[in-house]
């Protein structure tokens, strides 16, 4: 598989094939919350964590219903390699404090230990 950073430049310059994906996990869905939600509800984060989410796409984890389980007290970096998904992302998190950054998952521009906590859900298929 072409995990390049022109194809995938290519593949999530919009959010449309992220929101295809998305579909089909509501579409099957028989668990009695989503897909979103569960995914939250696994994250054990005390408050106050420096947190960064490597690869977010739009951020949607992180909208709707979910806005009002994000603690205050947690600093949140996202990094997304796709500039239009850089701009859904802020449209998709605004007003929740959030700083974004365009970054390659491959090479993350932070040093270690830089965060308490890391997250990145659906990463696996860019590894080396």
């Amino acid at each position: 598989m072409d995990h390049s950073p022109d194809r995938l430049r290519v593949q999530y310059a919009t959010t449309s094939n992220l929101d295809a994906r998305l579909a089909l996990h509501e579409r099957f869905n028989r668990h009695p919350i989503g897909w979103l939600r569960w995914l939250l509800d696994q994250y054990d984060f005390a408050p106050g964590p420096d947190i960064l989410e490597v690869g977010y796409g739009a951020a949607y984890q992180w909208k709707g219903d979910n806005h009002e389980r994000i603690d205050a007290s947690w600093q949140v970096m996202l990094t997304e390699f796709s500039v239009g998904m850089l701009s859904t992302a802020r449209e998709a998190t605004s007003g929740l404090g959030f700083t974004y950054a365009n970054a390659n998952a491959m090479a993350i521009p932070f040093h270690d230990n830089a965060f308490g906590r890391v997250i990145a859900n659906h990463m696996l298929y860019l590894r080396p």
